[in-house]
């Protein structure tokens, strides 16, 4: 989940009981106006959602208060063509160069895709099992890989020479490993948020750092719902984070050096 305006929730903040369904339907299809079992999104400056729609192997994206998306990545048709995607888990829109990024998750691939309306992707990156790209404001990619269970920087000026900037290249639960790391969030000081999927928390690894810090560390959190699982998540300005817990259908927010979460939609309050 991505956002490049800021997130500037406060602590007057009021959330809803309720929420608003602002793109697909209740149930799944591969029309317009359906997705299924969408994934990684974006979010432009005018509100436009861009969704990888996991199961219809395509980027979709929505204008805001519209009824139907428009497709603007993939031909709707698994493969490995530079026309098609298989199975896509994240997205993200680089305005200033025009294109829209893309993890090809199933190709083992990472896509760039013109911005406005590309009837084919360039080959970016291969061979890679990536789960999750984003991008800081210096231009550089972060990519989440399942194989090395590390996230990675790159540069569009040297792609051949990745940087690992969280985990150290194999599965383990201490404070220098991830096991299979997802999705992302980069802050300003090039900080990475990284959801340490088998570990059930939210890392933060400081630029250089060798290890990372525990932000979702919660006894009352893994009593209420143990088998809580994270999954997209954003920081915003004051440095709450906030997480999807997909197996508890909620959304989680922690405060700057909480030590304790606060259900902010779905689940149980």
């Amino acid at each position: 989940m991505d956002f490049n305006n800021d997130f500037k929730p406060n602590n007057a903040t009021k959330w809803n009981e309720t929420g608003k369904c602002v793109a697909g339907k209740t149930e799944f299809g591969n029309d317009l106006a359906h997705l299924h079992e969408p994934c990684g999104i974006y979010i432009n400056t005018l509100n436009n959602i861009y969704i990888a729609d996991f199961m219809n192997h395509r980027i979709v994206k929505w204008i805001h208060d519209e009824q139907t998306g428009k497709v603007v990545a993939g031909n709707g048709h698994p493969g490995n063509e530079l026309n098609q995607l298989n199975q896509p888990t994240s997205v993200y829109v680089d305005e200033k160069r025009k294109r829209i990024i893309i993890c090809d998750s199933k190709n083992q691939r990472v896509m760039a895709w013109p911005l406005n309306d590309g009837k084919s992707g360039k080959l970016l990156i291969p061979k890679i099992q990536c789960t999750c790209v984003t991008m800081d404001q210096y231009g550089y990619l972060y990519i989440s890989e399942d194989k090395d269970h590390s996230v990675v920087r790159w540069h569009d000026e040297d792609l051949s020479v990745p940087i690992r900037v969280a985990g150290n290249g194999t599965p383990g639960s201490d404070n220098s490993q991830l096991d299979c790391p997802s999705y992302l969030f980069v802050d300003k000081d090039q900080t990475v948020y990284v959801s340490d999927v088998k570990n059930k928390r939210v890392m933060k690894w400081i630029k250089n750092a060798k290890q990372g810090i525990v932000i979702t560390l919660d006894n009352e959190l893994k009593k209420s719902f143990p088998e809580f699982k994270p999954a997209g998540l954003s920081v915003s300005s004051d440095g709450s984070v906030y997480v999807v817990d997909c197996a508890g259908h909620r959304v989680i927010r922690w405060k700057k050096d909480a030590t304790q979460g606060t259900v902010i939609a779905g689940g149980h309050r």
